[in-house]
């Protein structure tokens, strides 16, 4: 990414798309740059659903 801003002469925002739900992951993407993560939601019954957002909000808010 450092390349990427480099050759593009300004700070490039990036956003990562399908983050894994993987909070080690997310320092990862962290550490190299990525500013904003894009999860993925597949249709799930109402419960599971919430239980999957809860665990994307508490991995997302370390991008905030």
């Amino acid at each position: 990414m450092e390349r990427m801003r480099e050759v593009a002469g300004r700070d490039v925002p990036v956003t990562l798309y399908a983050m894994p739900e993987d909070a080690e992951a997310a320092e990862g993407y962290q550490r190299i740059g990525v500013e904003r993560v894009l999860f993925y939601l597949p249709t799930m019954p109402e419960a599971e659903t919430i239980a999957r957002l809860d665990s994307m909000a508490r991995i997302a808010a370390r991008f905030q």
